[in-house]
């Protein structure tokens, strides 16, 4: 392969794109690119060109056979393609590819331009005497005059103040001659302080007409309680909708940006947006007149300072721009030297597929939202990232608007390399040393206070928002650090608190809104549900931002979680098992939240790190979550969800929530397939809350000292299926002993291992609905509706569980080893596992095809098509890590062995039985009833080996028998049954016996009825 740069642009050679990706893959995998990146926090572009060749992100390795055993499917994810054709030139440092500006410093081809269509700037002006480039200013029956601007603002402004009925007050400029034809979008930015006079009534600043005189976009303020507060607009027709916060006697930056194309518009106020993308009051081909203006009865004073009027035509190539805290927003924003300055610039443009911006590291830009415009293509996302060395460039909002960055009815984007944070002034629960400045918290405060709650709000770090439309598609957020966002504590319900910063009934569109990003869908002027898909978000820091780490929500609508108006959020039309179908549910799909460190220590109102909801067809995997509150992992009206390799610790009630737990497949979530976790420290290691109904199948996972359960229910009518996981409880841990309260449903256990390191054994729920099979007790009675409980008087395990001082972090990634659970090579656990739960059903109920309870079909499907193939479906046990020196991180080699079919190993790991090994197993019964107690006796060549049945006339024997033929005694009451069988080696033979059954007593005497009948 051969790389040769020019100055002006970049050449290359390419004798292979096969091999070229080939050697992109192995030299640039996780193990230089990720880890790299993470230990130096640097950023480097992606960008997925060679050429016109391309390949699909993510690269999938290629399925290998799953014998035996088999190379656990790594990280999947070709996460990060190398850059190898630019714009620009390029420079090639180790490990990574760094931006360099193009040679010329000038525009490149495709670069927009902007033209100036009219502007007055009246701070400089001595009088407002014939005023240049076609403003008219008249006072009518009020008064204009020139007067200094006063405090924050130099020089002079227009102040035009209306008191009586009469002539129009008015800042006019006509003849704009904006005509769709040469301008596809507009801007119009006021700079303007409104008067803090009582009883005004409305100005209008400004209107905006067609050449046919007719009334298309509009900003304007009316009276509200004695004195304006609010900026507001007509949309679809004069329907008044809220544009932004006004203040009184504060100069304020007032600027829409029109759409001609689409005829939509939307306002900002000093950088933050409350309305956009709103269709304009009258749909208009032309713009000729704009006017600040008050007539008739409408009263009241305005200070307009400038006004500048902006347009352009789209421009037709990706272009890459570059923004610097020491740019010029008149600049061509082309190259680093042509740099724009402000976050206003960037959000005056419309980009197109292939655009870039790119913002300077080490610079911060503070007290606004970047909101830039425009889509991507499914070939071309538009990127934000960017460029230069040191610390990455920081958007910090500072609570001064809702969001620090916004995509509303946009796709294909990708976000990536920037630090995020949404702080409100005098919040003290910060990152850091309370400084905010993103460090993780080495603890978790749940303790709130007034003052600090008085302060939380609507506050996010990215807002991906849609509505109106079908589809939105195409995210990718990586590579990030948001952090601090001081957002309000929202709950559906009531929690019966009444602290400062926590909200009661928000009900499901209002609740949970706030934190580090939020996906959703806003209330519709229609019936169009919206449905996002193909989000990946990965490799990224979320540091205590409250609510929630990551969120994703559709709209519901009006009334309760139970409406159907419109529902489409809640799943309430939904079907019987296992597919549960609902027509009216539009859930997004095909989104994938892998490889992020979330931490929400240090506020007590930052809560849970992630809550995906009305979503299906996704997965969640490789995630370190500690120092959560509420929940780690919550799940809310899904199906077909995988929630994998995650590790999540330290998790305890806050925000006036009462749940503590791990991981929570809550309301109406169905087929859940929750395998590879490690928990450990949580308040309760799953809720399964689904209260109506949820379903799904958890294995596979260590859930390791828990203080207050393990596993709480609250299912309604659902169904799960809990199999060969390992609940652990620490000789030194601080685990409970209690494992299951309360809660309705139906959970079947089995293959399980219940291990009491302290020896006090655990407690069981006795709800009925609780099968229970074939697990193996360590240190613990066995629930009495175990119907084949496998008693451990020696520790299974070859070591011990990981210490509970040993945490995964956004370096290491997850630290999933825990090879020491595996069992020992004489164990009684290997190939002592059933096929069947308790209630009948097969172990791989659904995973393959539909089944009775279960259906992972769709999930495999996107697995196959989207997900990356990184979800064995099919039963696969704990991976296995090779041991070295160093800790074994999720890149560590490791192996997963595939189960066996008919009779796994009991627990997370998956052992074969040595080619001599020889099980034997059966149950003793009398034809119709088990034989309780039954001695069994089987001579192996030499040796003769006993044991007894159980309650349910299973007997087991894993030592000392050979290969070949033996004899089998079963010694009952009536008589010995003896027989021969052939025992194999390297398996679990079955041998079942039938005995005589026992001869009834020749007489018995048993009180049937005892009444004595006297006359009342």
């Amino acid at each position: 392969m051969c790389f040769l740069f020019g100055y002006n642009g970049v050449f290359l050679r390419l004798l292979n794109i096969k091999i070229i990706k080939n050697i992109i893959k192995s030299e640039f995998s996780s193990k230089v690119t990720g880890k790299l990146h993470r230990k130096n926090r640097k950023f480097w572009i992606e960008y997925r060109h060679i050429l016109k060749a391309r390949w699909e992100y993510p690269q999938r390795r290629e399925k290998k056979g799953r014998e035996n055993s088999m190379r656990l499917k790594q990280r999947t994810w070709f996460r990060r393609t190398i850059a190898a054709v630019l714009v620009a030139g390029m420079t090639v440092a180790t490990g990574m590819f760094t931006l360099a500006a193009p040679g010329n410093g000038g525009k490149t081809a495709g670069a927009s331009d902007w033209k100036e269509i009219a502007a007055v700037d009246f701070s400089g002006l001595e009088s407002l005497d014939n005023l240049k480039d076609g403003w008219v200013v008249s006072g009518g029956s009020g008064t204009a005059e020139l007067v200094e601007a006063g405090e924050s603002a130099e020089g002079k402004a227009l102040k035009l103040t209306r008191s009586s009925d009469g002539a129009v007050t008015q800042l006019v400029r006509s003849a704009l001659g904006i005509d769709k034809s040469n301008c596809s979008y507009v801007s119009i930015e006021t700079r303007l302080k409104l008067g803090t006079e009582k009883g005004n009534k409305q100005w209008s600043i400004p209107y905006i007409k067609d050449k046919n005189g007719k009334v298309a976009y509009t900003v304007f303020v009316s009276d509200d309680a004695n004195q304006w507060s609010q900026y507001k607009t007509h949309v679809n027709g004069t329907n008044n909708q809220a544009a932004g916060t006004a203040v009184p006697g504060t100069w304020q930056t007032v600027r829409m940006d029109i759409n001609l194309e689409k005829n939509t518009f939307r306002v900002s106020v000093d950088g933050s947006y409350v309305l956009y993308d709103e269709n304009a009051r009258s749909a208009a081909d032309s713009l000729d007149t704009i006017q600040f203006y008050a007539d008739s009865w409408n009263r009241g004073t305005v200070y307009i300072q400038s006004v500048k009027v902006m347009g352009q035509q789209e421009h037709k190539a990706g272009t890459t721009y570059y923004v610097s805290s020491e740019g010029n927003d008149e600049a061509a924003g082309t190259s680093e030297n042509t740099a724009w300055k402000t976050l206003g610039r960037v959000n005056r443009e419309h980009f197109i597929p292939g655009d870039r911006i790119l913002f300077r590291c080490g610079d911060e830009w503070e007290n606004e939202t970047l909101f830039p415009q425009g889509s991507g293509s499914a070939d071309e996302k538009i990127v934000l990232g960017s460029y230069g060395e040191g610390a990455m460039p920081k958007i910090s909002t500072n609570g001064k608007a809702a969001d620090a960055v916004c995509l509303y009815n946009q796709e294909y984007w990708e976000i990536c390399g920037l630090d995020i944070s949404n702080t409100v002034e005098g919040f003290s629960q910060l990152s850091g040393d309370g400084n905010g400045d993103g460090t993780p918290p080495e603890t978790n405060n749940a303790d709130r206070n007034a003052a600090d709650g008085k302060l939380l709000g609507e506050y996010r770090g990215i807002h991906i928002a849609g509505r109106d439309v079908a589809s939105l598609k195409g995210y990718h957020l990586h590579d990030l650090l948001i952090h601090d966002v001081t957002g309000v504590v929202s709950w559906i319900g009531d929690t019966g608190l009444k602290d400062a910063g926590i909200v009661n009934n928000a009900g499901l569109d209002g609740s949970k809104r706030t934190g580090g990003i939020l996906i959703e869908c806003l209330k519709p002027s229609g019936n169009q549900p919206t449905q996002f898909s193909d989000i990946v978000i990965e490799d990224s820091e979320f540091i205590n931002n409250s609510f929630c780490g990551i969120t994703v929500k559709q709209w519901n609508g009006e009334g309760s979680q139970y409406s159907n108006n419109p529902g489409w959020a809640n799943r309430n039309r939904a079907g019987g098992a296992p597919d549960y179908y609902d027509a009216n549910w539009y859930p997004h799909s095909n989104i994938i939240i892998q490889d992020n460190y979330i931490n929400q220590g240090a506020s007590a109102y930052a809560c849970n790190g992630i809550y995906l909801t009305s979503s299906k067809d996704s997965v969640i995997q490789r995630n370190v979550l500690e120092h959560i509150g509420t929940c780690g992992i919550e799940l809310y009206f899904a199906d077909n969800v995988a929630v994998q390799y995650n590790e999540i610790s330290d998790v305890v009630k806050k925000g006036g929530g009462a749940d503590d737990n791990a991981i929570d497949p809550d309301w109406r979530v169905t087929n859940s397939l929750i395998q590879y976790n490690y928990i450990h420290d949580a308040g309760e290691g799953f809720l399964l809350c689904g209260v109506h109904f949820n379903s799904g199948v958890i294995r596979y996972n260590l859930v390791q000292d828990c203080g207050r359960s393990y596993v709480h229910y609250s299912m309604g009518s659902g169904y799960f299926q809990i199999y060969n996981n390992i609940f652990y409880r620490s000789k030194d841990g601080n685990g409970t002993n209690n494992f299951d309260p309360w809660g309705g449903g139906s959970a079947a256990y089995f293959n399980n291992v219940f291990y009491d390191g302290k020896g006090q054994g655990f407690n069981f729920s006795g709800g009925s609905n609780f099968a229970y099979d074939n697990n193996a007790y360590y240190g613990t009675a066995p629930t009495s509706k175990d119907k084949n409980p496998i008693l451990l008087t020696d520790d299974p395990f070859e070591g011990d569980a990981p210490s509970l001082n040993r945490k995964g972090n956004f370096k290491t990634g997850v630290l999933l080893e825990a090879n020491g659970l595996r069992p020992r090579v004489d164990s009684p656990l290997i190939a002592a596992g059933v096929d069947r739960d308790p209630n009948g059903y097969s172990i791989d109920d659904g995973l393959k095809s539909k089944g009775s309870k279960f259906n992972f079909t769709s999930l495999d499907k996107a697995d196959t098509n989207y997900l990356g193939d990184c979800i064995n479906i099919g039963r696969m046990d704990y991976p296995t890590f090779e041991k070295t020196d160093a800790e074994a991180t999720f890149d560590s080699p490791k192996t997963q062995t595939v189960a066996d079919q008919n009779a796994p190993t009991i627990g997370m790991f998956e052992l074969s039985l040595a080619p001599d090994a020889v099980i034997l197993r059966g149950t003793v019964t009398d034809g119709l009833n088990p034989v309780t107690g039954a001695v069994v006796e089987v001579t192996s060549g030499d040796k003769t080996v006993e044991a007894v049945t159980n309650k349910s006339g299973v007997y087991s024997i894993v030592q000392g028998l050979a290969p070949g033929v033996a004899t089998i005694t079963v010694k009952c009451e009536k008589e010995d049954i003896t027989d021969t069988i052939t025992l194999e080696g390297g398996k679990v033979n079955q041998h079942d016996v039938t005995v005589p059954m026992a001869d009834m007593p020749g007489s018995f005497e048993n009180v049937l009825i005892e009444e004595n009948f006297e006359e009342q």
